[in-house]
């Protein structure tokens, strides 16, 4: 009843913050102490300075605080500090439950972290900084023949390599590539970056500078491919343009391009002679989609509009008019009026990871576990497998008949697969199958048992991973002994704080009557309220309620608050200030039923049920206050006890001046 306040969660929160950046040496002592077996413990300036730049937000923050800051946080470390040594000194490193929770822990957050920080941000890093630059690619085209042969792709290797022999890349395009959209111009399939191509046509591309050829063909799912760049420059994610379009149909509906140019030499010359672009475009542009707007497109990325289009546009620079654009559209006059920089990593994140996503996550994600499985010597027992598909005769399934057989008990324990010094048994093996609906209804044969095995094996490894994480990474080993000392300091609180708190009613009646001026109500109020739309729906209402109608009945029939009918328009007592309603309602007398009024887009019938000047509480009206602030007030004392107690066990010492050095260039 007493006990664990969510401001008692504060400490927990100090002991994250300190544990993460605690450890390590370097630089003057600004505080020691002596543990029980007489060993120096010593807090260093580098200790310190990153304990202080964690907490208030990096290095640049810590460096405006003043010296009382620095002060005041060095002997909350200190504590922190000791904490973690009387934790120790009790013997939580061999606390089962702590052990248990930290083993839960690392399980849990290591194989989100392996997903995370192993695999997904190093790849869109990678994307992020790919995509600063795009690249205008050819490439020559085979698809698979139907009886899938390496004759295409051994065909494309013979074209490489005249190719390579000097002869025209765009020519063998031409004439081979069955890319309907880019064999007719070389092979050319314009401008692209990291994030907009199939992953295996990407990494090679990556590869290439301006008028190389990839050395090798390249397989993807659409095919086998040459590949080429022919030019690489900086990207700009989006551009705004404005234009003016002048169509090739005259008034009559003709085409006539001699016409189309007329008109467009008319509108030079206006631009010239210092018209504005946007009036000119609402004068004589043809696209009824910008032509209000004076010509405003907006913004878009490359490849949204068509390819004469966006070559000229993302050719022009901010404010360059462009000249003459022919598309199938008519012709085009176009302006850049903004250019949308680079985004950093963190404001481009998001998005990366929905690319990353979308186009790689799957395939890379299956490699990790490979390598994972890898890893821990993943073997599956092969013979057992062929032994059960001869057993089962085409004709079992593990979800119809396979329970029944009796051969199933001789082989049910054999080892199935194992990994890591771990075996799992064929029956365990086959029990998880028939919970994939993939495995259902379908011949068991060894085929069928490994793709099993290896879906089983993938949902453990990275638990078994998780485990060696701490030896590889640092960042994840620190956050380990961040979440250690952090539940060290939370056992300590409940020990020495929420445990010992007293759970005694006479002192809760002492805290209330030492504090009972603080707890008070406001003027309140109570009252029936029936709201409705229309005016003369209110004043029927107002009318029945006058006859003699309840007003709760009518609420709970008319009321066009829907939250408020099941309550029979009933609005509980509350501060008269609690919102405009209760105000309006504040404005009438008690017990009166009042005259429909305009509020808020309706009408509103009021009656005030009850009115309550302002009082102090009862005790058992601020209970939950009074137990709030008496738990913060023991915590409080509490934790001074158990600080005292700590600082005369270990005697620490500060050496405040040295904080002269804190965050000072080195």
């Amino acid at each position: 009843m007493f006990k664990k306040t969510s401001v008692l969660l504060i400490p927990l929160i100090f002991g994250f913050v300190f544990s993460a950046c605690s450890g390590g040496a370097g630089g003057p002592v600004l505080s020691e102490f002596t543990t029980s077996s007489n060993k120096q413990v010593e807090i260093t300036l580098s200790d310190f300075e990153r304990a202080y730049a964690k907490t208030v937000g990096g290095y640049e923050n810590a460096k405006k605080d003043d010296r009382e800051k620095l002060k005041a946080f060095l002997d909350l470390y200190t504590n922190f500090r000791m904490k973690l040594q009387d934790g120790v000194e009790r013997g939580f490193e061999k606390d089962t439950a702590l052990n248990r929770e930290l083993s839960e822990y690392l399980t849990q957050v290591g194989q989100t972290y392996i997903i995370e920080k192993e695999l997904i941000e190093p790849a869109i890093k990678l994307m992020w900084e790919r995509r600063k630059i795009e690249m205008r690619v050819s490439h020559i085209m085979l698809r698979p023949d139907s009886l899938d042969t390496e004759e295409p792709k051994e065909k494309l290797d013979s074209i490489l390599q005249r190719i390579k022999n000097g002869e025209s890349f765009e020519k063998m395009a031409e004439e081979y590539s069955v890319d309907d959209f880019s064999a007719k111009n070389g092979g050319d399939i314009y401008y692209i970056t990291s994030g907009t191509i199939i992953p295996e046509f990407e990494d090679a591309i990556y590869t290439l500078k301006v008028g190389e050829v990839y050395p090798e063909v390249v397989t993807t799912r659409y095919g086998y491919h040459i590949i080429k760049v022919t030019d690489i420059r900086k990207r700009i994610p989006e551009i705004r343009a404005s234009h003016i379009l002048i169509s090739y149909q005259t008034p009559e509906g003709e085409t006539d391009t001699a016409y189309a140019y007329a008109r467009m030499d008319t509108v030079l010359q206006k631009l010239k002679a210092g018209e504005s672009f946007a009036d000119l475009a609402r004068e004589y542009s043809d696209d009824p989609g910008s032509k209000k707007s004076g010509g405003d497109l907006g913004f878009f990325q490359r490849r949204m509009m068509v390819p004469e289009f966006d070559e000229a546009a993302f050719n022009l620079k901010l404010g360059e008019v462009s000249g003459i654009v022919k598309t199938a559209y008519g012709l085009h006059l176009i302006m850049i009026t903004e250019m949308k920089p680079y985004p950093s990593f963190e404001e481009d994140k998001e998005n990366l990871k929905k690319i990353y996503r979308q186009l790689k996550y799957n395939n890379e994600y299956a490699q990790l576990l490979q390598e994972a499985r890898d890893r821990y010597n993943y073997t599956e027992n092969e013979m057992l497998f062929a032994t059960i598909e001869s057993l089962a005769e085409d004709t079992l399934t593990l979800n119809k008949g396979y329970r029944d057989v009796e051969w199933r008990n001789e082989y049910k324990d054999s080892v199935a697969f194992s990994m890591e010094n771990k075996s799992w048994p064929l029956d365990s093996l086959t029990e998880n199958m028939t919970k994939r609906l993939e495995f259902l209804n379908v011949p068991i044969t060894a085929a069928l048992l490994s793709q099993g095995a290896v879906k089983m094996a993938n949902d453990r490894v990275l638990e078994i991973d998780a485990k060696y994480l701490p030896e590889r990474n640092p960042d994840f080993k620190q956050l380990m002994e961040d979440y250690k000392n952090g539940i060290y300091v939370f056992k300590l609180q409940e020990l020495e704080v929420w445990n010992k708190i007293p759970n005694d009613s006479v002192l809760l009646h002492k805290y209330y009557d030492e504090h009972k001026s603080g707890y008070n109500w406001p003027d309140r109020i109570e009252f029936t309220e029936v709201f409705v739309r229309s005016d003369s729906a209110a004043q029927a209402i107002y009318q029945r309620a006058l006859a003699g109608e309840q007003l709760d009945s009518l609420a709970g029939q008319y009321t066009e608050r829907s939250n408020m009918r099941g309550k029979m328009g009933k609005h509980p007592l509350q501060d008269v200030n609690f919102n405009n309603l209760y105000k309006e309602a504040n404005k009438y007398e008690e017990g009166k039923i009042n005259a429909p009024i305009p509020f808020e887009g309706g009408f509103v019938i009021i009656r005030v049920n009850k009115k309550e000047k302002s009082r102090m509480k009862t005790f058992e009206e601020a209970k939950p206050e009074v137990l709030s602030g008496y738990n913060e007030q023991e915590q409080k004392r509490l934790e001074e006890v158990y600080t005292n107690a700590l600082k005369a066990k270990y005697k620490p010492v500060f050496f405040y001046e040295n904080l002269k050095d804190a965050f000072k260039e080195k």
